[in-house]
């Protein structure tokens, strides 16, 4: 069986390195479109908060799939010379898809920034980008950054959508072998292994990007059941202190 994929190797090794470029290209542009938005609707002027909360939620309502095939196949009659590759058009399509899930995670953790913060910044006359960019958005990544690398992981999932515009992607070439060979138990396996193991390389990154900031929290040492009663026995003892040149007991 395993030889009957052998010669698949290269295809497989082509279709894995197109896999992983697109993912992480992904991710950068949602990382960089997340934040975009998330600034966008921070901002005082209504109607370019109306309209980017409007555009991320009809962000999130759509579908991935969808978006990709209108890109590739529907944009080009709308603006004549914007044909796009397949992996371009998933890229843009996943990263801006992906930066409006991420600019609400952003949103969200900016409501854990104490009020006093934002009350100083406007008696120090600081504006609006210097607050943004100096105060609020370095606190508001480093607390989102565990809800980051799992949206992260999700785009670089959803980079299985390029087969579909036939980009030869890894899961492209899992589909060419299984058509030529038949084992499509023993390739869909290997499918999802080589993506869990993606998945995790992604999350990994994230982890050592969360301990160069010192975001790693070391747990409390670990006390004993008869250690704790000790001290809980001590914190209860009676203790005699001097009181008007005699002794009470407490």
């Amino acid at each position: 069986m395993l030889s009957d994929l052998w010669h698949f190797l290269p295809g497989f090794l082509q279709g894995l390195w197109v896999t992983v470029w697109v993912g992480l290209a992904s991710i950068l542009t949602m990382l960089v479109t997340g934040v975009a938005l998330f600034l966008l609707l921070r901002t005082q002027h209504r109607v370019v908060g109306g309209a980017i909360a409007f555009l991320i939620e009809f962000l999130r309502s759509g579908s991935a799939v969808v978006g990709v095939f209108w890109v590739f196949y529907a944009l080009p009659l709308f603006i004549p010379g914007a044909e796009l590759s397949g992996a371009v058009s998933a890229l843009i399509v996943l990263g801006i898809s992906g930066g409006a899930y991420a600019s609400e995670i952003l949103r969200g953790a900016a409501k854990g920034i104490p009020v006093q913060q934002l009350d100083a910044c406007a008696v120090l006359n600081m504006g609006f980008w210097t607050r943004e960019g100096r105060i609020v958005l370095p606190q508001v990544i480093t607390s989102a950054l565990p809800s980051l690398s799992a949206l992260s992981v999700e785009v670089f999932k959803w980079t299985a959508v390029v087969s579909l515009v036939a980009v030869p992607d890894f899961l492209y070439w899992i589909g060419v072998a299984r058509a030529q060979t038949g084992h499509t138990a023993m390739l869909y396996v290997i499918a999802v292994i080589v993506y869990f193991l993606l998945g995790r390389g992604v999350a990994a990154g994230y982890r050592l990007i969360g301990r160069s900031l010192g975001l790693g929290v070391a747990e409390p040492p670990r006390r004993s059941r008869g250690a704790r009663e000790a001290r809980l026995a001590r914190a209860a003892m009676p203790v005699n202190v001097t009181a008007g040149g005699g002794y009470a007991h407490v």
